[in-house]
């Protein structure tokens, strides 16, 4: 009787936050994340949100693999936005930690959205957050 070996590869995305700004030395591993945020107000659409940085922590890698950053509009699956590229772990237990810069994304529409993260076409890590039109302004009597 063969037996096979069946290898599971699990990776873990530690963290995955959406910010303003992402300040720091990088390379040093010393980072501020500043105005982290869930939720995008707009006066208009389409909005163009002018500058948002992505950060992800990822752990549990084993070689290389395709990273694949998706912005998906959870009303309708589909996807807004996406960037990819190579990414490669030299141990398990190496962290690899990314920044996106996205500049000009824009939303056409109101609703739930998320920033998600795939490793060879597989999501590993979301986070969502919300569009929002304009609000009327509260009066000072509260009506």
């Amino acid at each position: 009787m063969k037996f096979e070996k069946f290898v599971v590869i699990i990776i873990s995305c530690l963290r995955a936050f959406v910010v303003s700004v992402l300040k720091g030395n990088f390379y040093a591993f010393k980072l501020s994340l500043i105005g982290l945020f869930n939720r995008i107000q707009a006066q208009k659409f389409p909005l163009s949100h002018s500058l948002l940085h992505v950060y992800i922590a990822l752990v549990g890698g084993h070689g290389s693999y395709n990273g694949e950053l998706r912005f998906v509009n959870m009303s309708d699956k589909q996807i807004t936005a996406k960037l990819a590229g190579p990414l490669a772990f030299k141990d398990p237990l190496q962290v690899v930690e990314m920044n996106f810069e996205i500049k000009n994304l824009v939303f056409r529409n109101e609703g739930k959205y998320t920033v998600e993260f795939c490793c060879n076409g597989k999501p590993i890590g979301r986070r969502d957050f919300f569009v929002i039109g304009p609000r009327l302004p509260i009066s000072e009597s509260g009506g």
